[in-house]
């Protein structure tokens, strides 16, 4: 490992202590740092756009001359004997998700994250049955586990970027109770302040109202909110749009909801709207708060640090242990004294 990779690893890994990020994601870190390999630590991207979609964020900020990368599992092409790399669901998949984080311009970042959210909103309650009180909802059914999984592994992401000092946005429908997860619960508490803000997709373009809701470590998350729609408007606008979802009473004669057909195309970010992150760029560069005031300048050994640490919380909810198996086989490492920190059995 050469000076400069070293030196930036022990930054990150300070940042992520001084964080109370898991061992387990200062171990993922390293393993991609002692792969010769990897390029890593390049600063590359001034944004890095999650489940992107149709990618309308990276487009506007690529057109402008920004540096963007997005990663969506509809731009996956798996080989029937390889992961899906575009997966975060796979041990390939959230290694790139993280080493492309990683990648991203050190204190002058900004990662958004669309998290996939079929399984966290009202429209589908009658499935997951989450509730503020049970936010884990029915666990044995598929689309609920996996739904749980992506939530922890986007909350190990967002360490990352917090640990790289970037500015970080997560966005949902307003319906969505993803921050009721208990691993989004405990991040809110490991970091210095998470800001929530709550607007109407319609104000941007969209062809339905669709209220939406984002959580950010800074405060112009809230510059997403144009204010309302007007009853005129609405009638003007949307009256004569395809609805999304209709509304019917069940068997026990409560109010209950049927996506469309229509329901999916709304996933997708109007342009307007990638517009209007590239406009708040600057601001979130300049106004995240990602670090806590104890981050010191002080950095001191990266292996020390790690060394000191206790193997305890090893997140099985993310199923990080097959990550690391994934990242500690690989036959371009390069371990040297880290060998002894990097368990072989687990």
């Amino acid at each position: 490992m050469n000076a400069r990779r070293k030196a930036k690893l022990d930054l990150v890994l300070h940042r992520m202590f001084h964080l109370k990020a898991p061992k387990v994601l200062m171990a993922l870190t390293i393993l991609l740092c002692l792969n010769p390999e990897i390029s890593i630590f390049e600063e590359k991207y001034d944004i890095v756009e999650l489940f992107a979609g149709q990618e309308w964020i990276s487009r506007c900020y690529k057109h402008f001359g920004y540096s963007a990368a997005a990663l969506d599992i509809l731009k996956g092409n798996p080989e029937t004997s390889k992961q899906d790399c575009m997966d975060i669901c796979s041990d390939a998949g959230f290694a790139l998700a993280l080493l492309t984080i990683l990648n991203g311009k050190f204190d002058a970042m900004v990662c958004f994250i669309g998290l996939v959210c079929s399984s966290f909103v009202t429209i589908s309650s009658g499935t997951h049955y989450r509730a503020p009180w049970d936010p884990l909802g029915r666990t044995h059914i598929g689309m609920v586990s996996l739904g749980n999984l992506l939530a922890s592994r986007t909350a190990l992401l967002i360490f990352a970027v917090a640990a790289m000092n970037g500015a970080w946005v997560v966005e949902q429908p307003r319906s969505s109770l993803v921050h009721w997860h208990p691993r989004f619960r405990d991040l809110w508490r490991s970091l210095p302040k998470v800001y929530q803000a709550a607007w109407w997709m319609g104000a941007y373009g969209s062809l339905t109202m669709k209220r939406h809701i984002a959580w950010s470590n800074c405060r112009s998350v809230m510059c997403f909110d144009l204010g309302t729609i007007t009853k005129a408007v609405q009638k003007k606008k949307f009256n004569h749009q395809a609805k999304s979802a209709r509304t019917y009473k069940n068997r026990r004669g409560k109010k209950a909801f049927h996506g469309t057909s229509f329901l999916k195309g709304t996933q997708t970010y109007p342009p307007m709207f990638g517009l209007k992150v590239l406009r708040l760029h600057h601001r979130f560069c300049t106004r995240k708060e990602a670090l806590p005031r104890s981050c010191s300048e002080t950095v001191p050994d990266g292996f020390q640090l790690f060394k000191s640490l206790p193997w305890e919380d090893w997140w099985n909810d993310a199923n990080t242990k097959s990550v690391f198996a994934y990242l500690r086989g690989s036959r371009d490492l390069e371990l040297g004294e880290w060998r002894e920190l990097m368990p072989t059995h687990i």
